[in-house]
């Protein structure tokens, strides 16, 4: 497991009883660009359109705004995860398209 930026943050927030999670899927809700990231721990977050913010409910309030330091860094380190994998699964699929055009 390389090291990352927020390593320190993770190993913080665990240790204060938070769980780590997955993204499955992060996708644009139809209200003109609300992002929504479901995650493997039952929970979905939304990045607010406009300002970037992160909520734990929809719609979007100041009483559902995250403004904890540490889970914020976790959401982040969990999106880059989720970036890097599909990334990967994007150019294995590639592979196997050139494999099958090529057979």
């Amino acid at each position: 497991m390389s090291t990352n930026r927020y390593d320190a943050s993770i190993k913080q927030y665990v240790e204060q009883g938070g769980q780590l999670f997955t993204i499955k899927f992060i996708d644009t809700i139809r209200d003109g660009g609300t992002k929504i990231i479901s995650a493997t721990n039952g929970n979905s977050y939304y990045i607010h359109q406009n300002d970037n913010t992160i909520h734990t409910a929809y719609p979007l309030k100041s009483d559902n705004k995250i403004k904890d330091k540490l889970f914020k860094d976790v959401i982040l380190d969990r999106i880059e995860t989720y970036i890097e994998h599909s990334e990967n699964l994007n150019e294995n699929n590639k592979n196997l398209l050139n494999r099958l055009i090529l057979k």
